[in-house]
């Protein structure tokens, strides 16, 4: 939320009033402070609050983030964004997925950036090509899509290493994901009807759904995981390296595609939103976040999130063993990336069959 301004010592008057009215005529005009940058995130409210505290620490600009609930997050905010197309509220978008992030560029909600980083460190272009192809979005450090399994009670033989896996995996109803309507799960399944096809998508949710338990969100899919209720289930790396970090005994597996050895990463994104002139200072949050100190802090937060530069991963990875990914995921990090222009034009027909399978 916002961050309050920093408070300037009042002057301390010793003369009459006539000279302190003397003393204000002939001093410049004070300076106003800017107002705060108003910023949509559905980016977990610790991780904002760390990031904008470091951009406001290091720029003296004021950050009024606006959240959303877990289960919600981005789809709420998106359309809320779309309502407040003709007269925006928000100044800069920061999305933990980038689905609803692709949906806002179709929308013309979101207009061209760029960043300072793209000149002055990757000359002019993005790594992995995790970006819009006309500036309108760039993505950020990223997440892999997972399948976390109780090391208590799931062999290393039993992990499903596919949504195959998952769907087959015995005994039933062990299974947990997310609501799919919302977030990176429906991310994850729009990549994967753009992957395989509506039909055979359409047919392996279906075995998932008569196989799975569906939760509010990732999180809670991990801590269904850890106290019992499922032994797998769908799920980030980010809030698998949570739930370790709380003593849950719980691990990751990679292989999330149909097929075994496929790997999903799913960077943050970062765009300006519709203003015919932005501000100086939400172009400043923009650049911060793209920047690789803003890279860093998702990185070593709790959230471990990989960054797209390589150099800032090897940097990192001696210290933070979660940010080396194992294959097929490194892989992926690697440049062996997604067209995520092609899921998003896989997403209407993810989320129709979406409705269909998953009902709310």
């Amino acid at each position: 939320m916002t961050t309050p301004s920093t408070r300037r010592e009042c002057l301390k008057v010793i003369a009459g009033a006539a000279a302190f009215a003397a003393l204000g005529a002939c001093r410049p005009p004070r300076p106003k402070a800017a107002k705060p940058v108003v910023l949509y995130t559905s980016a977990d409210s610790f991780l904002v609050t760390q990031v904008t505290a470091a951009f406001t620490k290091a720029s003296g600009i004021h950050v009024q983030a606006v959240t959303d609930t877990e289960a919600t997050k981005a789809a709420g905010l998106v359309q809320r964004l779309l309502a407040e197309r003709a007269n925006p509220r928000a100044e800069v978008w920061w999305s933990s997925e980038v689905m609803g992030t692709v949906a806002l560029a179709r929308e013309g909600v979101l207009v061209p950036s760029v960043p300072k980083c793209l000149t002055e460190e990757f000359e002019g272009s993005w790594p992995g090509g995790l970006c819009d192809a006309g500036g309108l979005w760039w993505g950020i450090g990223q997440r892999a899509r997972v399948v976390v399994f109780s090391e208590s009670r799931v062999t290393a033989e039993r992990v499903p290493a596919s949504l195959e896996d998952l769907a087959a995996f015995a005994p039933a109803g062990r299974v947990a994901i997310a609501q799919p309507q919302f977030g990176t799960t429906r991310t994850h399944f729009a990549w994967l009807v753009a992957s395989v096809g509506e039909e055979r998508a359409k047919a392996l949710l279906g075995r998932i759904k008569t196989n799975c338990r569906v939760y509010p969100g990732n999180s809670a899919v991990v801590r269904a995981v850890a106290q019992g209720e499922c032994d797998v289930g769908l799920t980030d790396t980010d809030d698998v390296w949570v739930g370790r970090a709380s003593g849950w005994k719980v691990g990751a597996s990679f292989g999330v595609g149909a097929s075994a050895g496929e790997a999903l990463l799913i960077p943050n994104t970062v765009a300006m939103v519709g203003n015919a002139r932005p501000r100086t200072e939400s172009l400043a949050l923009l650049d911060f976040l793209c920047s690789a100190e803003g890279e860093r802090l998702l990185a070593t937060s709790e959230s471990r999130n990989v960054p797209v530069r390589a150099a800032l991963r090897a940097e990192l990875a001696g210290s933070i063993p979660e940010l080396t990914l194992p294959e097929p995921a490194g892989a992926a990090v690697a440049g062996r990336g997604v067209d995520w222009g092609a899921v998003g034009g896989a997403l209407a027909s993810a989320d129709a069959i979406i409705s269909e399978v998953f009902p709310l």
